[in-house]
């Protein structure tokens, strides 16, 4: 929007008279103020924040933002704030100054998906609770799909008016690590960044994927445990890692709270149980040294002890006891490769320098959960790190451990050359068959696992078509209208051709429920998406179960006139329809709302939606049954 010449000419004064308003509306306790530009698509908040330590957990809003509190405010010391992992409830307090001359719209994002509840306050003058204008309430005790957006990292829209300061309280509990790296974002760089990192982690947990498969393969070939260890090991610790990112309560339980919540230190436990079955075979301590075998031992079972326990303790007492043996059973696992490399040992070597980087990556994970150090972005991606480089050398460590076998094999043969010159011979000739043999086995292995990740391609095509589509009615959701809109939007400015949405509601679909049942509601849901979708023709336009009893058409290339007459269509046919259900034949009315515009470069594709949503609700104050439509201008 174009500023008229005399605001533009009183710009400065606007900045004076909102500094002053925010002088004089700060709380009690002071901080310094974030002031924001549009201009500038991302913000880290670190002077901005101040917190209190709320150990009994039991503070309201009114309570720490009254006079009474003020002195237990505190500035934020470290680059984030990071509590480690601890019992008591944190607040923290940013004020947020718009700078620009019109309103801003932001996006709150905490990087850390494992934080069970986040209350979010925002308003002008918060301190009482009557004075707040936005509350939302997140965290991993929550269903994954009750989230403002589907996304692993926490996020809470801030919208600030031009000249105005808001201030956002946030309180927050966790049981496990209390890390808070706190941003704020312009959506479109957020988009930009989260999408330049789920690229990263896909690639990590591709290779991760791969790594197993492959020696998984190996083993079957081979049966040596070292490889079945190796691939558990790499197993648990990717799935435990999965947790970590946030990634398996978005796409494998949503609904899975307590799976998210106790799984975190299971596979945490297990994971650093198998590293140490895996060294007694991997180093043939068994054998080599039994009395570091039955140490190593003793250590796993107590790991896998603390794995079982942690499905019923708490979680906090869980990561305080993984936290307290991890660097210790560390320290015994490298001084295990440490030993056995000394004593010549070559596969040791391999063993040695792995589990050093892959204990620089967990003492650095460990001391950034108990807050000693820290959280930035070598911190925070050190354990992951570690390990992919842990998994990688133990990997060429077994390769190792296969051709020393293989070498020593062939000395033991040149030596009986000497005595049994016939016997050297069809030895020779039997080591050449195995050798044939293994490299066809492991060719054979090779295109077994590169089916096995066409497959698997194949089943990530089949899930992503799950994903987008509605359960009950069988049309897309939600999740692919908010694909799918914003590229026809692009497209449409892209070829400056017209775009048209209708949003329709289920007439008194609320009344079918309270009267015959949810199962009722549920059939004539059913039998609406499916009168619509085969009244949606073209292969470009879609029809989209948006949420409840409201369903969104998008229409491609559509004028106002044609996605008028379409909508008419519908609500006509919809008219005509008996739903039968167990004991009634129900008759369904739609109301509709269309809103037809050719994007500029000015419009956004909220602006269309929320035309073809007043649309719809004057379609509802009229009288339902009926289409309205509107045309952006």
């Amino acid at each position: 929007m174009k500023l008229q010449p005399r605001h533009t000419r009183l710009y400065h004064l606007h900045i004076v008279y909102g500094l002053l308003a925010l002088i004089f509306s700060l709380p009690s306790h002071a901080t310094d103020t974030l002031i924001t530009r549009t201009t500038h698509p991302h913000y880290l908040l670190t002077n901005a924040i101040q917190y209190l330590e709320d150990k009994t957990g039991t503070l309201s809003l009114s309570e720490v933002t009254s006079p009474t509190s003020r002195s237990r405010w505190q500035d934020i010391q470290a680059t984030t704030p990071n509590f480690g992992v601890t019992q008591s409830t944190y607040w923290l307090a940013l004020p947020i100054f718009n700078s620009d001359t019109h309103k801003s719209r932001w996006l709150l994002e905490i990087a850390n998906p494992n934080i069970d509840s986040i209350e979010f306050y925002a308003g002008t003058d918060l301190g009482t609770e009557s004075s707040i204008t936005h509350r939302f309430d997140g965290g991993n005790q929550y269903p994954f799909s009750q989230r403002y957006r589907q996304d692993p990292h926490f996020l809470f829209p801030v919208s600030i008016e031009p000249q105005q300061t808001v201030w956002i309280y946030l309180r927050i509990k966790s049981a496990n690590m209390m890390k808070l790296p706190l941003s704020l974002w312009q959506e479109e760089a957020y988009n930009k960044q989260r999408t330049a990192e789920l690229m990263i982690q896909g690639g990590y947990f591709g290779i991760m994927a791969i790594m197993a498969l492959y020696n998984l393969f190996v083993y079957f070939s081979l049966r040596d445990k070292s490889y079945l260890y190796y691939v558990i090991f790499v197993t648990t610790f990717s799935s435990w890692m999965f947790i970590e990112k946030g990634l398996a309560f978005q796409y494998i339980w949503p609904n899975g709270i307590w799976q998210n919540a106790q799984l975190y230190p299971v596979l945490a436990s297990l994971g650093t149980g198998m590293t140490a079955i895996f060294a007694n075979e991997y180093l043939s301590l068994k054998h080599n040294h039994p009395t570091y075998y039955r140490i190593l031992y003793a250590l796993s079972a107590l790991w896998i002890a603390i794995a079982l326990c942690a499905l019923v303790l708490p979680i906090y007492v869980s990561m305080k006891l993984i936290t307290a043996i991890a660097f210790p059973g560390g320290t015994l696992l490298l001084f295990a490769g440490l030993l056995m490399w000394k004593e010549g040992l070559v596969a040791a070597k391999y063993y040695t320098i792995a589990w050093i980087t892959m204990i620089i990556g967990g003492l650095t994970f460990s001391l950034l959960s108990m807050g000693f150090v820290p959280y930035n972005i070598f911190t925070e991606n050190a354990l992951q790190v570690g390990l992919i480089l842990e998994v990688v050398l133990l990997s060429l460590g077994l390769a190792n451990r296969i051709n020393t076998t293989r070498r020593e094999k062939d000395a033991a043969l040149l030596e009986s050359v000497e005595l049994r010159s016939k016997m050297q011979t069809f030895k020779l000739s039997f080591q050449q068959k195995l050798n044939k043999n293994l490299e066809e086995r492991i060719q054979e292995r090779t295109k077994e696992l590169e089916t096995a990740l066409t497959e698997l391609a194949e089943s990530n095509k089949k899930l992503h078509i799950v994903s987008v589509t509605d359960g009950l009615t069988q049309v897309k959701n939600r999740r692919y209208f908010d694909e799918k809109y914003p590229i026809e939007w692009r497209r449409a400015h892209r070829e400056n051709q017209p775009i048209s949405l209708i949003i329709i509601d289920i007439d008194f679909f609320k009344k079918v429920n309270d009267t015959y049942g949810h199962s009722a509601g549920d059939e004539c849901l059913r039998v609406v998406a499916s009168e619509l979708k085969q009244l949606v023709k073209r292969p470009a336009d879609a029809i989209s179960r948006f949420g409840g009893e409201e369903f969104v058409v998008t229409l491609p290339n559509t004028n106002s006139e044609g996605a008028y007459h379409i909508a008419e269509i519908m609500r006509k046919h919809i008219e005509t329809l008996h739903v039968a259900t167990s004991n009634h034949r129900l008759q369904m009315t739609i109301s509709a709302g269309v809103a037809t515009t050719t994007p500029t470069t000015d419009e956004k594709p909220e602006t269309l939606f929320c035309l073809a949503d007043e649309a719809l609700y004057t379609a509802k104050e009229a009288g339902r049954n009926r289409v309205v439509a509107n045309t952006l201008a």
